[in-house]
């Protein structure tokens, strides 16, 4: 049995998604303000989002393959919790290994199953990608994006490094 009525409500359910995410993001930097108007600008801020239909598609596709990749590492993370009970027995490397075999046993699966993910990969095809996917890899396999992504990295551990001296 498919969803196909899902299609018909996705711009609300985006909108809804949006609008909790952005209030709670509001919420957490402690932006000045009373809930009302956080609540008026998260609303403004969705509205926006929703307004164009391919920014709607885009995240329809977007939080549908977030969403199979969440469930499926909550049931992997019960998995570990059930089979150790104690997480002592994560400070061996032949335990460490299973769980990076599980992890990889996933990532197998899930591009086996999402075709689009596959093609996202570097080296494969554009060929089932959409417009925007395709533009989205571009972007994330340029030259910029991997140097920015590389130097923030970068920066990242000379921080932790410094502060926990």
């Amino acid at each position: 049995m498919e969803f196909l009525w899902i299609k018909e409500i996705m711009p609300i359910l985006i909108f809804l998604i949006a609008f909790i995410l952005c209030y709670a993001g509001l919420q957490k930097i402690k932006l000045p303000g009373s809930n009302w108007v956080l609540a008026l600008l998260s609303f403004l801020i969705s509205l926006l989002l929703v307004s164009s239909i391919n920014s709607t598609n885009y995240l329809g596709g977007v939080i549908s393959i977030a969403s199979v990749l969440l469930i499926v590492s909550f049931f992997l993370m019960l998995l570990v919790i059930f089979v150790a009970k104690d997480l002592e027995i994560f400070k061996t490397p032949l335990s460490w290994a299973i769980f990076i075999i599980g992890a990889m046993l996933v990532l197998i699966l899930t591009f086996n199953n999402f075709p689009n993910l596959y093609h996202m990969l570097p080296g494969t095809s554009d060929s089932s990608l959409t417009d925007e996917l395709s533009e989205l890899k571009d972007f994330i396999y340029s030259q910029k994006f991997i140097q920015n992504f590389v130097f923030t990295a970068a920066a990242i551990a000379i921080a932790f490094v410094v502060i926990k001296k």
